[in-house]
This record gives structure tokens, C-alpha cells and sequence, in this order.
């Protein structure tokens, strides 16, 4: 089944690529036999899409092939492949490439372990390197723009596989920084006659732009016609900001995007905007596409900035940001950090510091995590920086799911049966929710961080099943019986039965719902200051069904002070319409922080969007927001242009 789930995946990718396929001279290669299990084929998956998607802004026509589907008649045609993630082909895909660039094809590689495909493009490949301590890598430095290349490349990467010019076509274009802005001497990307070799994945986390450029200018090497074709498409959309059409004329766009009595700084940044927009279009007559695309980009920053300043500010509100990796965008500064997010206008940040296989700190109840081993408490760390700025930190605690757990700890809690079970009896990495030992220790775990650091909040995230195929294990099948006093013959076949499978979703929300009530109890006990928040799925009530979270129950008793429903879209009609349907239910108001996608997957908000969701929310008068998530772009992009206006501080 995992694997036909896979291959209609891959179908689909394949089947729906943008911009006419037939046409393309571009192919990503999809990783597939070049995956070592599973968890990689997923990621694997997840990279195509991601280079999808960036190329088909651009635009680049492309399609898309896999490791097995490589030969002499689907390369036909095509001058550029791109190895997004392919770690180890097989041989006989190493042969079809090396047939490939002898006939004249280029490859754009990333992060492969392959030492002959490395050969075959005139390089060296070099040993692997992981983070250790505090030296990680966090942008590509890029020695020449010859070709359009993007000065730097911002990307936090803790591993790197690098290669080495071998060949004498073969040279380095950028060399990695590590985390204090350093050179680190190691490549970033090589370049041989062949091609070019990156020596990580191109991530998700920010600096889109720069990573669109650098692939154009790649493929640009090769396929000189992507040029006029991304400089014109650059041209007709740079004044396309948020949900703002691009107007008939620029006078038109004037009137569309500036409200009245806006700020002289506004109306400078328009004349900053005409001027550029008007030397794009000379630079687009002459042919000068790399310019044309570059003044394309200041045009639009610049009309971003003029709407910006014309957003009125809310004093009062809570302007929320979630931080994934525990460690803030510079890892081991957390003043750094913090003081950002004040400058910023930022009042509370939700820091993920424990999950159930991994704490950022010396618990004594939940194991340690490479983080904590890298870089010291996190969670003093944290909350020492965040009341030196004036940043409200909330402890982001994950639940059920043991991801980054260690693989000892796993296999305890697996012989013990405490972990998940689905209905095909498949035991998956997620604590069971109905067994007591695995309540307590959730609430243990967060009863320790009450005690021990001056946090703001307790927010919980996971908190309900992985999905409405969970669990099925032998202690649900007994407590599920003793409960509502079924005894299932078939288990868990019955469990489709509609008249049981509703009693089923009603007794998994109660366990997820008994969690929540069980750490209101502890914080009301151990510290009654400390807020209880809840990331939630927007669409209430399919979410009962689905995942068992039944979270407008928990605000009716009061079990949290707020959810934060993770309203994650760019269309504002979707927006507008789960806003309207939270806001409509019993025991909401007051207590709704809406969460905004900026850089969610699949939605990919400009600050412009950012601003008309949060004037939505503000709307309805809640008392504020969440932004998801703090990366580089929410910090370079987002945050500054809201800062301009939406959450400008008065002084």
C-alpha cells in the first residue's frame, strides 16, 4: 500500500506540471529508486514539488521524470535535468545520465552521495559534514554574478555532502557561511562544463527569491530562451502585490492600492516605484533581461513598502509568531533574535521546546535533544532574551507525536505498547492517547517547565490523533469497551459501522479533550499566571471526526484561555468564510488567535496578503494573531513591511 500511495503521487506530480510539458526542455528527476526507504521518498517527493512550484513562478516550462523512468526516449528533447534530490542511483541510471551530458545535456544536482555521478561532471565528492556544536551553515556566498547569479543565498543547512573541482572546466561559484556570517571554506556550488552541483537541498525556509533566481540563472546557462521569457513575465506582474490585480495602466494601479490621506512616505515610495518600473521597461527594450528582472524585484519591494505605510496599526493586540527549530533564527543568540522581533513590533513568540521524545533543556522526565546538546537550555535561554526585549515566550509543546525521539526510547515505549496502532495494525511513532501512564507524562512534562522557567503560555500543539484511522490497539479495544460499555466482536472491522464508528470519534475526542482538561488542572495548580493556549484545524466540527479535536468544547469549559485555528490560505474568500464560522461559536469571543500561513506549505503569503488577513481578524475584533512561521522570509519581508504600518509601535 506505501508503495502504490507513492507511485499515484508521483502519477499525479507527473501528470499536472505546469506550463506545457510537451514544450519543456527541463525535467526534474523525481528520486525514486534512488531513495534508501521511505521516510526519504517522502522528503524526496516534497523537494520535486517545492522546484515545481518555484520554477512554474518564474516562469520555466518543465516536466517531470523519475530515477526509473530515465532512457534515451524520455530525455528526448530535453537539454537541463535537475536532480533535486536523488541521493544514490542505481547504476543504471548513472549510465543514462553519463549518456545524457555526452550527448550535450546538463545536469543541476543537489546533495547527492553518488561519487561516480560526481566524476562524470568533472568533481571530486568529498566526505559528509553534520552541524557540530555552533557551527552550521546559513547563506551561499556567490564569487561572481556573471550569469545572473543572485549575490547570496540565505539557507540554514546543518549537513552538506560537498564536492571539489576536479576537472579543469570545473570551478567553485559559492562557498558556504556559517552561522556568524564567516567563510567557511567549504563549496556551496561548483560548476563544471557539465553543470552544476549544490552541495545541500535547496530548502523551504525563506529566501525564496534568491533561490527562483539562482535557478533561472542556472538553467539560463543552458536554455538562453528562459530569459526574455522570465524578464517579460517579470515586466507584466511585478505590480501584482497581494490580491491587487495588475491595473490597465500605472495611474490606474495608483488609485487601486493607495487609500486616502496616506502618508508622504507612501507616496515617496510610489515615486521610487514609477522610476524603477520605468527603467525596467527601457532595460527590457534593450535586451538586458538579468536587469530587468532585478529592477522587476525593486518594483514591486518598493510597492509593497507604499502600502504598507498606509496600514493603520492596532495598539494592544497580540502579534504572534511561531519559531519551529527551538533555537531562533540565529542559533545560540537569542537576543539576536528577540530584539528583531520587538524591533518589529512582535509581542509574543511561541517557541517549540519539547516534544515527547525531545526537549530543548535538561528535562528530567523527557530525553534531551540535539538541540539542547548543541546549544545549551534553550528554554532559559529563551525566556532570559525574551523579558530583556519585552517578548512574551510561550512554551510550544508538541504532543503524542515522538518525532526526533531517540530510537532506544522508541523501542521502550513500543514494547510496552504505548504507542499508536492503526486499523491495518500498523504501529506508528505517537503515544496512545487513552492510556494513563502516557497522560501523566505528558502532563509531567509540562508541569516541569512551569516549574523551572518564567514562561508566558503553555501551547499545545498535535493535540489530537494523527488521523481518523487511529488507534486500534489492544488497551483501546478494552478501554473503548469498558467506556461505553460496547464489546466489539470484530475489532477493529466494527469500527466502520456508522452507529459505532460515532461513538468511537465521540470517545477519541473525550481522550483528547481529558489531556487538555488534565494540563489546565496542572497549570491552574502549579502556576495560575502561566497561559494554556491550542493550535487547532480551522474547519470545526469536521475536525472531530478527522482527528478528534473537539476544540470549541474546550473554550465552553474553559479548559484554554485561546486557540489559535490554522486558518493556513492565500484565498481571502476561504479566509474570510472560517473566520465567520469560528467567530460564530459559542464561548469564541475574545479568545480566537487566528493563525496566518505566511509561509506555509502551499501558500506562501506576500506581505501584502499578510496585512488584508490581519485586517480580517481585526474585523471581527479579536485580540490578535499568530504568524507561522519565524524563518528567513517572515524576518527580511514579512516582518519589516508590517512594521511600516500594520504593527508600527507609537513612540
Amino acid at each position: 500500500m506505501r508503495s502504490l500511495r507513492y507511485t499515484t503521487v508521483l502519477l499525479v506530480l507527473t501528470a499536472h506540471i505546469a506550463l506545457g510539458a510537451a514544450s519543456a526542455r527541463v525535467a526534474l528527476v523525481q528520486g525514486t529508486s534512488s531513495m534508501p526507504n521511505a521516510t526519504e521518498s517522502r522528503y524526496g517527493v516534497s523537494v520535486t514539488q517545492r522546484l515545481s512550484r518555484w520554477l512554474s513562478a518564474i516562469p520555466i516550462a518543465h516536466t517531470t521524470l523519475t530515477d526509473d523512468s530515465l532512457s534515451t526516449a524520455t530525455l528526448r528533447g530535453i537539454n537541463v535535468l535537475i536532480l533535486g534530490y536523488n541521493p544514490t542511483p542505481l547504476p543504471a541510471t548513472l549510465r543514462t545520465l553519463e549518456a545524457f551530458v555526452n550527448r550535450g545535456g546538463k545536469l543541476i544536482v543537489c546533495y547527492s552521495a553518488a561519487p561516480k555521478l560526481a566524476q562524470l561532471m568533472g568533481m571530486d565528492l568529498g566526505k559528509y559534514y553534520g552541524a557540530q556544536g555552533s557551527t552550521f551553515w546559513t547563506s551561499m556566498q556567490f564569487h561572481s554574478r556573471k550569469h545572473g547569479d543572485p549575490a547570496r543565498i540565505v539557507q540554514s543547512s546543518r549537513s552538506m555532502r560537498p564536492v571539489y573541482p576536479k576537472s579543469h572546466s570545473a570551478h567553485i561559484l559559492a562557498e558556504w557561511n556559517t552561522e556568524k556570517g564567516k567563510p567557511s571554506g567549504l563549496p556551496a556550488v561548483v560548476e563544471s562544463s557539465r553543470g552544476i552541483w549544490i552541495t545541500h537541498v535547496l530548502l523551504d525556509d525563506g529566501d525564496v527569491r534568491n533561490k527562483q533566481r539562482f535557478l533561472l540563472s542556472s538553467i539560463g546557462r543552458y536554455v538562453p530562451e528562459v530569459w526574455p521569457a522570465a524578464a517579460r513575465f517579470a515586466l507584466q506582474h511585478c505590480t501584482r502585490i497581494g490580491n491587487i490585480s495588475t491595473a490597465q495602466s500605472w495611474d490606474a494601479l495608483h488609485k487601486q492600492i493607495f487609500v486616502k490621506g496616506a502618508p508622504k512616505q507612501a507616496h515617496q515610495y510610489w515615486e521610487q516605484a514609477t522610476a524603477t518600473h520605468r527603467k525596467a521597461k527601457q532595460e527590457y527594450a534593450a535586451k538586458h533581461y538579468v536587469s530587468t528582472i532585478s529592477l522587476c524585484d525593486s518594483t514591486r519591494e518598493t510597492l509593497i513598502k507604499a502600502v504598507a505605510c498606509s496600514q493603520p496599526s492596532r495598539p494592544g493586540e497580540l502579534r504572534g509568531v511561531w519559531e519551529h527549530s527551538g533555537l531562533g533564527l540565529y542559533p545560540g543568540d537569542w537576543d539576536r533574535t528577540c530584539k528583531l522581533l520587538r524591533k518589529t513590533g512582535v509581542t509574543d513568540l511561541y517557541v517549540n521546546l519539547l516534544w515527547p521524545g525531545q526537549a530543548h533543556y535538561p528535562s528530567r522526565i523527557v530525553p534531551h535533544s540535539r538541540a539542547y546538546g548543541d546549544y545549551g537550555d534553550q528554554a532559559l535561554a529563551c525566556t532570559k532574551a525574551g523579558r530583556r526585549h519585552g517578548i512574551r515566550i510561550h512554551a510550544w509543546k508538541v504532543c503524542w507525536n515522538l518525532d526526533g525521539a531517540p530510537a532506544s526510547f522508541m523501542a521502550t515505549l513500543k514494547k510496552a505498547g504505548r504507542l499508536q496502532v492503526t486499523s491495518a495494525g500498523e504501529t506508528i511513532p505517537w503515544l496512545c492517547p487513552s492510556r494513563a501512564d502516557n497522560v501523566k507524562y505528558e502532563v509531567d512534562a509540562i508541569r516541569e517547565v512551569i516549574e523551572r522557567y518564567p514562561v508566558a503560555g503553555i501551547h499545545l500543539d498535535y493535540i489530537r490523533y494523527r488521523d481518523s484511522n487511529v488507534c486500534c490497539c489492544d488497551g483501546c479495544r478494552k478501554r473503548f469497551a469498558q467506556d461505553t460499555g460496547l464489546t466489539l466482536s470484530e475489532w477493529p472491522a466494527d469500527l466502520q459501522k456508522k452507529s459505532v464508528r460515532k461513538k468511537f470519534d465521540q470517545w477519541r475526542c473525550g481522550r483528547i479533550t481529558h489531556l487538555v482538561s488534565q494540563v489546565h488542572d496542572a497549570i491552574k495548580e502549579t502556576a495560575p499566571a502561566v497561559q494554556l493556549t491550542a493550535a487547532v484545524y480551522g474547519r470545526y466540527p469536521l475536525c472531530k471526526a478527522s482527528v478528534a479535536q473537539d476544540w470549541h468544547l474546550w473554550l465552553e469549559r474553559d479548559y484554554v484561555d485561546a486557540v489559535c485555528p490554522m486558518n493556513y490560505t492565500a484565498d481571502p474568500n476561504s479566509f474570510k468564510r472560517w473566520l465567520d464560522e469560528q467567530t460564530a461559536l459559542s464561548g469564541s469571543k475574545g479568545r480566537l488567535l487566528p493563525g496566518i500561513g505566511v509561509t506555509a506549505k502551499d501558500c506562501d503569503l506576500d506581505p501584502i496578503q499578510v496585512m488584508a488577513q490581519i485586517q480580517e481578524i481585526r474585523r471581527r475584533g479579536l485580540p490578535g494573531y499568530l504568524l507561522f512561521d519565524l524563518n528567513q522570509t517572515l524576518a527580511t519581508e514579512t516582518l519589516p513591511a508590517l512594521a511600516l504600518g500594520s504593527s508600527k509601535e507609537s513612540h
